[in-house]
C-alpha cells in the first residue's frame, strides 16, 4: 500500500512538474513578445515604453555649433517680422506664413511601432518616409526592421549618433545633428528646440524627439498619463517625429506623428509641454 501511494505521489509531482514548465515557458514566450522584463528585486512587469534610452555623451557636440547658430539667426529674423505682421505690415505678413506642416501619404503614415521598444525604428521611419513624401510624393520602401538594425535597437533605441547616420543617409541635405537638452534651463530648452524645429520644417525636414514623460516633466497627451498611472508611475520613454508648427497668440504649437501602439496618430501640443518632455533627453534636427 506504501509503495503504490508513494508511486502515486512521485507521479502526481512529475505531472505538475511538466505542467509548471509548460506554463513558465508560456509566461517567457508571452513575456518576450511583449518586451516585458521581470525585475530581479521587485517582479513587477515593465514594458518597453519604460526601457531608459542610453546616451552616450561623446556622441554630442559640446557648445554652439554652426548649425545652432544658424537656427538662431533664422529664427530670431522670423520672430521680428512676426512682430512686424503684427503691427499691420500687410507685405510681410504675406510673405512670412505662421504655420508650415510638411505633406505626409494620410494612408500609410504615421505607421504603428511594431514592438513596444521599438519607437525608435518607427519615429526614423516616420521623419523619413515624410520628407520622401513631402518632396516626392510618395514613401520610401524602408522598414522598421531594417532601420532597427542600423539603430541598434535591442531592448531599447540609443540616444547616439546612429541617428545622425540613418537620417543623413536616407533624408540627406539637412546635415542632422544631435543635441541634449542638458546643461539648459527650461526657458533656455524652450527656446532653442523651437529655432531647431522651426528652422528644420521650414527647410522641408522633420525633427526627431526623444521625450522623458513622468510626472516631474511633461505628458504629450492624456494616453500617456494614463500609460504612466497605470504601470506604477514609471517614466515613459518614447521618440516621435515632429512633422510641423503652428505660431498662434504668441505660442507655438508642434504637430507630431506618434508610433505608440496606445496613442498612435498625429497630435498638435504646446511647444512648453513638448520642451518640458523632452528636455531631459533631446532632439535630432
Amino acid at each position: 500500500m506504501k509503495t503504490k501511494l508513494i508511486c502515486g505521489l512521485l507521479a502526481l509531482g512529475l505531472v505538475c512538474s511538466n505542467t509548471a514548465s509548460v506554463f513558465a515557458a508560456d509566461s517567457v514566450k508571452s513575456t518576450q513578445n511583449d518586451n516585458k522584463t521581470v525585475s530581479s528585486t521587485n517582479s513587477i512587469n515593465e514594458d518597453g515604453y519604460t526601457t531608459e534610452h542610453i546616451i552616450n555623451p561623446e556622441d554630442f557636440p559640446s557648445g554652439i555649433t554652426e548649425k545652432d547658430q544658424k537656427a538662431r539667426e533664422y529664427f530670431e529674423k522670423r520672430e521680428a517680422e512676426l512682430k512686424l505682421m503684427g503691427s499691420g505690415s500687410r507685405s510681410l505678413a504675406r510673405a512670412t506664413n505662421n504655420s508650415k506642416y510638411l505633406r505626409y501619404d494620410k494612408i500609410n503614415s504615421p505607421e504603428k511601432q511594431k514592438r513596444s521598444y521599438w519607437c525608435g525604428p518607427a519615429a526614423a521611419l516616420n521623419a523619413i518616409d515624410t520628407r520622401s513624401y513631402h518632396s516626392t510624393g510618395k514613401n520610401t520602401n524602408l522598414t522598421q526592421d531594417k532601420l532597427a538594425n542600423v539603430l541598434i535597437t535591442g531592448g531599447q533605441t540609443s540616444f547616439n549618433d546612429k541617428w545622425e547616420e540613418v537620417l543623413n543617409k536616407h533624408a540627406p541635405g539637412n546635415n542632422y545633428q544631435l543635441r541634449r537638452g542638458n546643461g539648459y534651463s527650461d526657458l533656455g530648452w524652450q527656446n532653442h528646440i523651437a529655432q531647431c524645429i522651426v528652422t528644420t520644417i521650414d527647410k522641408g525636414f522633420p525633427v526627431i524627439v526623444d521625450t522623458k514623460q513622468a510626472a516631474n516633466t511633461a505628458f504629450l497627451t492624456s494616453a500617456y498619463r494614463n500609460h504612466y498611472n497605470s504601470n506604477g508611475n514609471n517614466a515613459i520613454y518614447h521618440y516621435i517625429a515632429v512633422i510641423g508648427y503652428m505660431y498662434s497668440n504668441g505660442q507655438y504649437y508642434i504637430n507630431y506623428m506618434d508610433s505608440a501602439g496606445f496613442n498612435h496618430g498625429v497630435y498638435t501640443v504646446p511647444l512648453s509641454t513638448l520642451a518640458k518632455a523632452s528636455c531631459p533627453m533631446g532632439i535630432v534636427y
